[in-house]
């Protein structure tokens, strides 16, 4: 056996592609990185390069001593030093290089060894060595396996506000234990705090971001995060503090909140138009939004002052909203960084800073000349719906686009946002050599008056739809008797005032997802009363099989009256059958994952979709029928199937998940997405394979060699049985004291 460099796995000496990870180490071609294979501090083996940062390279690595998975980071500034393919040892250019390289050098080691030296803390990357080799410098961390934040927003992960509180409060409880030692992060983002497998967020990357405006690098690539870092550090003498973490961590949960990067704070500080979650139509507690609103406040003196505080505050319901003058610009020399910052980094410029728009919507308004340039810009917040804010738009000349955001909690309708600050010359926003065209502007709207049909084809109409007061309007709902495979309150059909009737066909119609529902059109919405299936806490369900799992019915008839029982026999819960198995001990319908954590509540009316991932099927196979295993495979859709060797038989099946599998039988269990690996070899030749060959040579010699069998010189000698004197004295049995036992003598 021995380790694949591309994820230290244990493989077969002869395997040349790694089954696991598909790494193939003879077409690595020669590179500035470390070969893999290379031994650091004689115990920790370097496998292959996972990414490079601006100064550092990150390594999958191995550590012999332990048996354990790490990270091997090595410090490797492209502006001051290089390697040759195939060498260890760095080459660091002569002259200025080299006092930089060994500046940063001490700065990279130094770092890490103050987060060794704290040991494991929650929340925070555990630094295992920091080691001086090769001519420069290594850190050896922790092995952390899932995905960045980043990766998860951007496959649009949904985190709720619960979630996301707790992700917050995990991080900031291990973030106040560095801010308390001195040391500061100096560059939380989404890509740079991992997901762990098993549910954990873990930040990394420490120190990139004050290594590389510390003059040791011409790479400013990395040296800004749009939304994430606070104004001190666009500016050259800006001071960085335990706040500037904490400014950055608190745009991540607005991120997580809104689904929106923060406007960025540079143009925040020219004037600060960013709304805030509630206003984006997120419901979260009060006291929770005014400690995420403190920790965001633009300028470092009226920001929540460390992570410790900024945990205190995100705990405490007694926390109020700390609200400041707002003050536009950096003053003279502030002003004169940010431009300078501006010119360096590409994409920021002063420009591109006024034009950011509220909620962290990064398109330009398109806008046109107006008739009348002495106009300016109305403030349609103060509009008590959207018609009214179409009309106040109309008589100014102006082409209002709306976003609608359905609240049940809205009571009734506002604009919550606008493109165009109140005030502004229409003029001064009219896009150049377009005469007599509207100005173009944006707003959001908040409202429980309407939603949008992609919006209302996801609701249990009475939990979602209505208010009280809504319900008496619509003479809530006329019921139709429940079809076994609908949910308690999924929409049959909406009839509105005018006669028309909307079905669901029409609500999940891509082509019409953005037409309007508008309440007060509604005359009554049919509902179906299909049964609730609930469990009041979850529990780790997976392994078990879907029949087994006990839950709680609420029937409904149709007039509306209640029954509670417990699940029947072969009723159960809404699963998705997404997984195969290779064995019948994993059959169809036991469980690989499930959507709800441990501890939530299910409900079948509030959650659309699957609740668990069961096996759909299992491939039955012999290891004597390879390639009738090989053609049932290929009948799988959107799973990598790999073939290694020729041959009837199988040799063996590796399974490689594209995520993680964490329940018992993983090897045995893939699903679309992952691939699967079957080693073939072809039968034995039979052992029997000499056996023609003794038929001439044991057959026919023996025959003619009977004639000492014929001559019956054994049979001759049948005198001394023939003579039969020891049968013959049979005077012992004469005497006929055993005489029962003489006569089976006697016969034998």
């Amino acid at each position: 056996m021995k380790l694949c460099m591309g994820c230290m796995n244990e493989i077969d000496d002869a395997e040349v592609k790694c089954p696991v990870c598909g790494f193939i180490e003879e077409k690595q071609a020669e590179s500035v990185f470390l070969p893999p294979g290379t031994i650091i501090e004689g115990k920790y083996i370097v496998g292959r390069a996972l990414g490079y940062h601006g100064y550092t390279v990150t390594y999958i690595g191995m550590d012999a001593e332990q048996n354990r998975k790490v990270w091997i980071h090595e410090y490797l500034p492209i502006d001051f030093s290089t390697r040759s393919g195939g060498e260890s040892r760095v080459t660091i250019y002569s002259g200025d290089a080299l006092a930089k390289f060994g500046q940063g050098l001490v700065f990279f080691l130094n770092e890490a060894a103050n987060l060794e030296r704290l040991g494991k803390i929650p929340g925070i990357i555990e630094v295992y060595e920091c080691i001086a080799e090769n001519d420069t410098g290594y850190v050896v961390t922790e092995y952390l396996e899932g995905q960045t934040l980043k990766e998860q927003l951007e496959e649009g992960v949904h985190f709720t506000v619960e979630e996301t509180a707790e992700i917050m409060k995990h991080l900031l409880s291990g973030l106040s234990v560095l801010h308390g030692q001195g040391i500061l992060h100096s560059n939380i983002a989404p890509d740079t705090i991992y997901m762990t497998v098993e549910g954990e967020a873990v930040l990394f990357e420490f120190g990139t971001a004050r290594y590389e405006t510390s003059e040791n690098t011409k790479n400013l690539s990395a040296l800004y995060k749009r939304g994430y870092t606070p104004e001190e550090q666009y500016r050259s003498f800006g001071i960085r503090t335990p706040a500037s973490d904490v400014y950055a961590l608190a745009a991540v949960m607005y991120r997580m909140l809104t689904g929106h990067v923060p406007v960025e704070s540079v143009a925040r500080a020219f004037g600060d138009e960013m709304v805030s979650p509630s206003e984006a139509g997120v419901r979260l507690p009060e006291y929770m939004e005014n400690a995420l609103m403190n920790a965001l406040n633009v300028h470092q003196a009226d920001r929540t002052e460390t992570a410790g505080i900024f945990l205190q505050e995100l705990c405490s319901p007694d926390t109020k909203r700390r609200l400041v003058k707002e003050k536009k610009g950096f003053g003279k020399k502030g002003l004169f960084s940010i431009l300078a910052a501006g010119v360096l980094v590409a994409g920021i410029g002063i420009v591109s800073f006024l034009a950011v728009q509220s909620l962290g919507k990064k398109e330009p308004v398109k806008q046109a000349v107006v008739t009348d340039k002495s106009e300016k810009m109305p403030d349609l917040t103060k509009c008590a719906s959207l018609e009214e804010a179409m009309k106040t738009a109309e008589e100014k000349g102006i082409s209002l686009k709306a976003e609608i955001v359905f609240s049940k909690e809205e009571n009734g309708e506002r604009i919550a946002a606008q493109s165009v600050s109140a005030g502004t010359a229409l003029d001064s926003v009219a896009q150049k050599g377009k005469k007599n065209e509207k100005v173009e502007v944006k707003c959001t709207v908040i409202t429980s008056r309407r939603a949008k049909y992609k919006d209302v084809r996801k609701w249990t109409a009475p939990r979602y739809l209505f208010t009280p007061e809504r319900k008496e309007q619509i003479r809530l709902l006329a019921v139709k008797k429940k079809p076994k495979s609908k949910p308690y309150g999924r929409i049959f059909e909406i009839e509105l005032k005018n006669g028309r009737k909307i079905k669901p066909e029409e609500l999940s119609d891509k082509t019409k997802s953005d037409e309007l529902l508008v309440f007060d059109d509604i005359k009554c919405i049919w509902q179906y009363t299909g049964d609730i299936y609930w469990i009041q806490a979850m529990k780790d369900y997976t392994g078990m099989y879907v029949q087994k799992v006990p839950f709680q019915v609420d029937t409904y008839s149709s007039e509306g009256k209640k029954k509670v029982r417990m699940n029947k026999e072969k009723e159960t819960l809404p699963v998705s059958g997404e997984y195969y198995s290779l064995l019948q001990k994993y059959g169809k319908g036991y469980i690989v994952s499930q959507a709800l954590k441990k501890g939530k509540t299910y409900r079948s009316d509030e959650m659309t979709g699957a609740l668990f991932g069961v096996v759909f099927q299992t491939i039955d196979y012999k290891t004597t029928d390879a390639q009738g295993l090989l053609k049932k495979l290929k009948e799988i859709r959107k799973i990598t199937l790999v073939q290694e060797g020729a041959g009837d038989l199988v040799k063996n099946i590796q399974i490689r998940h594209k995520k993680k599998i964490r329940v018992k039988g993983e090897e045995y269990l893939f699903k679309e997405g992952d691939t699967v690996t079957v080693f073939l070899e072809p039968s034995p030749t039979p052992t029997p394979s000499p056996v023609p060959v003794k038929k001439p040579a044991v057959t026919k010699k023996p025959v003619t060699a009977r004639k000492p069998s014929v001559t019956k010189k054994p049979s001759v000698t049948k005198k001394p049985s023939a003579t039969k004197k020891p049968s013959a004295t049979k005077k012992p049995s004469a005497t006929k004291k055993p005489s029962a036992e003489t006569q089976p003598s006697d016969e034998q």
